[in-house]
Parts: C-alpha cells; structure tokens; sequence
C-alpha cells in the first residue's frame, strides 16, 4: 500500500544555508524517489530522521540529507539492469482495457505479474520503460553532461530550441531521470523522456499496491501541468501498477478530460 509521507520538510523555513539546502535536497528526494519512499520503511524513517535533524542542527542535516539523495541516486541509476536482469520479462500479450481505450502501441502496457520486492520501484521503472523503447534508457547524466544539459535548458527556456529539439539530443530510445525547471522549487525529474513524432512524452513511472493522490505525487502533478502549459510539444503519462484508489482515478480522469489527451494514465499489470 503507498504511503502518504507527512513531508515534514516543508516547515524547515529558510534561515540558513544548511536549512534552505535541506530543504531542497528532502525536495528533491520527495520528488525523483516517492515509490522508494513508499515501499521502505527504513528509508522513509531516515527521511524524517533528517527532517527533525535540520530544526537543531541544519548543517549535519543538510550533509545527511546529501548522502541519502546519492545512495538513492546510486541504487536508482546503477541497479536498474541488475535489478532488471533479475526480474521476469514481460509477456508480449497486449492489455485488453488498453488496446479498447485506443492507445497507441507506445502507450500499451505489457502484461506479467506485479513485483513484490522492496526494490519495486527501480525494476518497475525499467519494465515500464521497456514498454515504450527497445533498450532500457540510461539516466542522463551519464549521456549528456551536466554542463552540456545546463546549456540546452537555457537554450530550452529562452526559446532558442523547443523541447523536441531538446529532447532528441539524448538517445533515441529516451534518457531516465531528466530534469526540467519548474516555477515550483526543486524542478521536475522525469523518469522517461522520448521523442514520439512531433511530441515529447514526459512519463512517469509508479509501481505501488495501491495507488493514492499523496502529497508528493499531486506536487509532481501540478509542476507536469506547468510543463504541458509552457512546452506545446509536451505530453505527460502515467504509468501506474497497482490498484487505484477511486478518488485517485476520479482525479485523473478529470485530468484527462481538462488537458484534451496531452495528459494520460495508463494502468495494468507489468
């Protein structure tokens, strides 16, 4: 079952520097490594841990908030083809609730069962990825250099490129975990970006019993709406395993219907 984080974090304030950057570490862990922190006890204690940490001492706070990020990003990027290797491929067979709701074979979730390790979300993300591209996308810091990524941002955000002419400067199967500027703090990393004709799809990748509109999913929610509002190429899904809450499901098909199809969920087993 996910697990509403209470994210404590957003009342650290803004006094010192190792405040703000805790802040904004706890942020960006919230954003790039929900499922993580809704599958592990142990990583979600730590995160609390670190959040009371910063109202007494907010430079060991914000070291410690530093190592968690890197030790997620580390399992994260570094263990999804060893993590995928040891995971069932998916069956070639075609979702039958896709295929009638009329999405493209880009969009059609394979079918096999769910996963039930610890490390759901890693391996979810490359089988969902697989769905979408012919090789499991690499992250994108290890195919485009930072420096290289800043610039093509700011090319991106002074409208010398539009995002498809951004995005096809990564591999043609996508790259993982882009980062994107958002008005909101913290940015948007996505988790699959690639370039399908004349649109880029922004996906997400959730891998959960249940599925619920906790805090930090409807955050990343409202910085995707930013990104379809400011990027016309743009188009965002969601690619859910697991069960959805009715509200939850209610709430996307209100999305679907407000954003004309350039938002969409898709669900079913891995």
């Amino acid at each position: 079952m996910a697990v509403s984080l209470i994210a404590s974090h957003h009342d650290l304030g803004g006094y010192t520097t190792g405040f703000r950057s805790t802040r904004d570490t706890l942020s960006r862990i919230t954003e790039s490594f929900q499922n993580v922190l809704d599958a592990d006890p142990a990583v979600r204690a730590r995160f609390r841990r670190i959040a009371r940490m910063a109202q007494t001492d907010a430079e060991g706070a914000a070291r410690a908030a530093a190592a968690l990020e890197e030790e997620l990003t580390t399992r994260s990027g570094r263990g999804v083809a060893d993590l995928f290797d040891q995971a069932q491929m998916p069956s070639r067979g075609v979702d039958p609730r896709a295929a009638a709701e009329g999405l493209s074979p880009l969009d059609r979730p394979r079918g096999a069962p769910p996963i039930e390790s610890g490390a759901q979300g890693t391996v979810g993300e490359a089988r969902h990825a697989l769905e979408v591209a012919p090789t499991v996308p690499r992250r994108a810091s290890d195919v485009v250099s930072p420096a290289r990524q800043a610039e093509l941002r700011a090319e991106l955000l002074s409208g010398e490129r539009n995002l498809v002419d951004f995005a096809r400067q990564f591999p043609p199967e996508g790259a993982a975990q882009v980062f994107l500027p958002t008005g909101r703090g913290g940015g948007r990393y996505i988790d699959h970006m690639f370039v399908d004709g004349s649109t880029v799809v922004l996906r997400e990748s959730k891998n959960v019993r249940m599925f619920r509109l906790t805090e930090g999913y409807r955050t990343q929610i409202d910085k995707d709406i930013e990104l379809l509002t400011k990027f016309v190429d743009a188009r965002v899904e969601w690619r859910i395993t697991g069960a959805l809450d009715d509200a939850a499901r209610a709430e996307l098909d209100l999305l679907v219907t407000e954003l004309g199809g350039r938002f969409r969920y898709v669900t079913g087993a891995l």
